[in-house]
């Protein structure tokens, strides 16, 4: 699984636990095991993508 596929599965795993207001960058960060600087490389872009 790619990094950017990891980091969208944590993404929606946290989503699912806890909404949209309990879901963090730390969170989903903590559940897919990336640093914060992959976050930054696979969505350069931020909020858009």
């Amino acid at each position: 699984m790619s990094a950017r596929d990891r980091l969208i599965s944590a993404t929606v795993a946290q989503l699912r636990r806890f909404g949209v207001a309990g879901t963090s960058v730390s969170g989903i960060l903590e559940d897919s095991g990336l640093a914060r600087r992959t976050l930054y490389l696979n969505f350069p872009a931020g909020k858009p993508e």
